[in-house]
């Protein structure tokens, strides 16, 4: 990866987190040189040290100081203000000469958006296994000695659950794929789909899994590769 494509996907990274975004302003406004495609682009940064380092290490940018723009009125108002006036975006420009990718208002816009989409499936997945986990600890009436043993979001939509179905028993794993588990019940909250994994999934014992060449469960426990996994399908 180039060190301009680095620095545009630590852009994204950044502000999804920080929610804010910097840019550089003199009284005279934010600048928004002309590339060498003959497009103007207006420069913006993910952290204010990175707009800062411009501004010290930059010749051209020194006279400027940093400004923070919440990442709302970015999308809502600066976004489609540079769409209009046809002036790209510049992402986390560096360098001796502050250069980098540069991006279309549109192209920017669909980038965050498939991120904010992103963050609220993985905070659903992280949601999943907290209710599921609690259920594990506090619902006694149907707990007749299942453990839970560890438990983490794959990706946005798929969550791993490791436990044991006895105590002393061996470690047994389960895979959701919660898209798919959320189209099954009217109540698709976290909690109401972790409800029904832990009745239908874990008050009966499980029998015997299958051992599975997948790195599912690296981390999560003493061996991964011994975690017998339970209704997978291949």
């Amino acid at each position: 990866m180039s060190t301009s494509a680095a620095q545009a996907s630590a852009f994204f990274d950044e502000v999804g987190r920080a929610e804010s975004v910097w840019t550089v302003e003199d009284d005279g406004g934010v600048p928004a040189p002309l590339g060498a495609d003959g497009r103007r682009a207006m420069p913006f940064w993910s952290r204010r040290s990175r707009a800062e380092r411009v501004i010290g290490t930059v010749p051209a940018y020194s006279g400027f100081r940093p400004s923070e723009i919440a990442l709302r009125d970015f999308v809502d108002r600066r976004l489609p203000g540079l769409e209009r006036d046809g002036i790209d975006v510049g992402l986390n420009w560096s360098g001796s000469r502050a250069t980098g990718y540069d991006l279309t208002p549109r192209e920017v816009l669909a980038r965050l958006t498939e991120q904010d989409a992103g963050s609220e499936r993985r905070s659903y997945t992280e949601a999943f296994l907290a209710h599921l986990q609690h259920l594990f600890t506090t619902d006694t009436d149907w707990n007749d000695g299942t453990e839970w043993v560890a438990g983490r979001a794959l990706t946005d939509d798929v969550a791993v659950v490791l436990y044991r179905d006895r105590p002393g028993g061996p470690v047994l794993g389960r895979r959701y794929d919660l898209a798919a588990e959320r189209t099954l019940f009217t109540d698709d909250s976290a909690e109401a789909i972790a409800g029904e994994a832990w009745t239908g999934d874990f008050v009966d014992p499980s029998g015997p899994g299958e051992l599975l060449p997948v790195d599912w469960a690296d981390g999560l426990c003493d061996d991964p590769r011994s975690v017998q996994w339970i209704g997978v399908r291949r």
